[in-house]
């Protein structure tokens, strides 16, 4: 019975493998020396310039001739002890507003130490070079607190309608240890979402009032959060989502999770799922 299951199923392997197209790694920009890089972003300002992100705290514009040796800095945050343990924490994450074109804004997620936790800024390019970030402009929109050293997340995209999603990690450690990603009043291990271009309260930022977490009060009649949940939740449930992506065309909302022992995940992101 083996045996004769076996064949078939061989063979079928052997006429997939055929099948399948060549796929081939070539080297970019090998003259440059590249250390952690956690992302490559390009701004909405028709430049179609590459700003690499680099986990020890720098960001670099790189060269338009990918034969160059040297790749301009554009931000340097490497003094800001970033890590305890160089492994997940750092500079995690860099996203441009849609408007950036004429708003000059951007916006970083890295780690920081005493207290451990996760920082989301604001800052603007130089009014007269391009090619440099202006840190002394920084504005703090958000920091989340972060009991370990791993699970920090950190990628963020801007959505069509000009909110920006955010996604942060459980915590850290195993097993969810500190059992945030299913507490709805906490931000770990979550995807948020944020209105950049508003404030609410003594936050530096908006909650969009058709968020998840958001509703009328039947008293007031004021839109604001339901109580024991925070408004910036949009999904719940992650444990370290590091790759996020808003399909242009369908509006498909998808995002990588990092597994645990068996299987990592892509999802499919729904509101208040």
């Amino acid at each position: 019975f083996l045996s004769t299951l076996t064949a078939p199923i061989l063979l079928a392997g052997l006429l997939q493998a055929q099948d399948a197209p060549k796929v081939a790694f070539e080297k970019a920009f090998p003259n440059l020396t590249i250390e952690k890089p956690v992302a490559v972003v390009i701004p909405p300002d028709e430049t179609g310039r590459l700003f690499l992100v680099q986990q020890r705290g720098q960001i670099r514009i790189l060269p338009a001739d990918e034969n160059s040796s040297e790749a301009a800095l554009f931000l340097d945050l490497s003094d800001r002890k970033m890590e305890a343990h160089e492994f997940e924490e750092g500079l995690l994450g860099l996203v441009f507003h849609p408007k950036f074109k004429d708003n000059r804004k951007f916006y970083v997620y890295y780690s920081q130490q005493e207290p451990k936790r996760s920082v989301i800024s604001e800052m603007l390019v130089s009014e007269t070079d391009a090619s440099k970030a202006d840190p002394t402009t920084e504005r703090i929109l958000l920091e989340i607190p972060q009991p370990y050293w791993n699970h920090n997340s950190g990628n963020m995209v801007f959505g069509k309608d000009g909110t920006l999603f955010i996604a942060v990690g459980d915590g850290g450690k195993g097993n969810d240890a500190a059992r945030f990603a299913q507490n709805l009043f906490a931000l770990n291990g979550k995807i948020l979402r944020i209105d950049v271009d508003s404030k609410r309260g003594a936050r530096e930022y908006g909650i969009p009032e058709d968020n998840p977490f958001m509703g009328k009060n039947k008293k007031t009649g004021v839109i604001e959060e339901k109580e024991g949940t925070r408004g910036e939740i949009w999904t719940y449930g992650m444990r370290n989502p590091w790759g996020l992506w808003l399909d242009p065309e369908t509006d498909d909302f998808w995002c990588a999770d990092v597994g645990q022992e068996l299987a990592e995940e892509i999802n499919l992101i729904h509101k208040g799922g």
